[in-house]
């Protein structure tokens, strides 16, 4: 099953992007149920419109704080190169 049925999805749309049209984009991301945000922008609109993609990111992170279970996550530790 994709994640995306089951986690919620967020979407940055560039709404000039010329590598995924727009349109396709946003099927997707409906498809999906994406909490989607539309920008003015290229296929590279994550480096000219870098003030969405952190309000994207902080809209995302705040939507999940509550549901975190805590007692499941795991402490990571860095490999060692």
């Amino acid at each position: 099953m994709p994640a995306w049925k089951t986690i919620p999805s967020f979407y940055l749309v560039g709404t000039i992007d010329n590598v995924i049209p727009p349109f396709a984009q946003l099927f997707m991301a409906q498809r999906a149920n994406a909490t989607i945000v539309q920008v003015r922008g290229s296929h590279l609109v994550m480096i000219l419109h870098p003030t969405a993609v952190v309000g994207l990111i902080d809209q995302a992170t705040l939507s999940i704080q509550g549901s975190l279970d805590t007692s499941s996550q795991q402490t990571l530790t860095p490999a060692i190169a």
